[in-house]
């Protein structure tokens, strides 16, 4: 049983610290793939050197840089490809791992073959679903965030280069669809941002409102939502967007 990290890097200040967290794992991956995504930060540059220079025989250490930007889903995608591992974890930059979480994880998942992926909750989560996720629970808030996220080498399913926001939402909705999600009800991640700040991807919010609706219309197009379904579940996101926004302001 061979483990591997992905962990997808585009000019972050917070590295090493997720980086360390795992190192210092209680199982140890067998190989963490740095994806540098065209960091243009001489800090991040050097961390990425800094990093491969601690590879040992106990935990390969690679750093694949792409040649151009290809944001989050293209450089996961990037590292999953390369990756050897029976099963992949993806962190990303700017989060870290509780000590126990692979070795947690992997344990639930030898006990549970019928699982390509499973989660766990992190800090500041709002939704917290818990148990066997399906695409119902999917459809209108997404709890499971890539850095809680482990999958076996067996599946096929990709992260949708075309979203640059909500891609993890698109992905876990993809999979929910043709295999069984678990979220195992503990806090094993901490977020290096809180969700919705400002700062970083997720403070774009009206940018994720439309990756949100994308993934709507993009089922539709599947022919998985019937056109009345995609815009209810359109309606439906732009009054979040609307509630939040003025709850925001006042």
């Amino acid at each position: 049983m061979n483990i591997s990290v992905v962990i997808p890097v585009f000019n972050s200040k917070t590295l090493k610290k997720t980086f360390d967290s795992v190192l210092v794992q209680t199982l140890p991956p067998d190989e963490i793939i740095l994806v540098d995504d065209g960091s243009t930060d001489d800090i991040t540059i050097k961390t990425l050197v800094d990093c491969k220079n601690l590879s040992s025989p106990k935990t390969l250490v690679r750093v694949i840089k792409l040649s151009q930007n290809r944001g989050p889903s293209g450089a996961r995608n990037a590292g999953w490809n390369e990756a050897s591992g029976d099963y992949i974890a993806f962190l990303d930059a700017d989060d870290s791992w509780e000590q126990s979480k692979l070795q947690k994880q992997i344990n639930f998942m030898s006990a549970h073959p019928e699982y390509l992926l499973t989660a766990h909750w992190y800090d500041y989560q709002a939704t917290k679903h818990r148990g066997k996720v399906t695409a119902k629970h999917l459809l209108k808030s997404n709890s499971i965030s890539p850095s809680c996220s482990l999958v076996r080498k067996s599946l096929k399913i990709r992260f949708d280069e075309n979203f640059r926001y909500c891609e993890d939402h698109e992905f876990a909705l993809s999979v929910s669809l043709q295999h069984s999600i678990y979220v195992i009800d503990e806090v094993l991640t901490f977020l290096g941002r809180k969700p919705q700040t400002f700062g970083g991807i997720s403070s774009h919010k009206w940018r994720m409102r439309k990756g949100q609706i994308a993934i709507y219309w993009k089922m539709r197009r599947q022919k998985i939502l019937s056109f009345w379904q995609a815009l209810a579940f359109t309606l439906f996101s732009l009054g979040k967007h609307v509630l939040k926004f003025r709850l925001w302001i006042l």
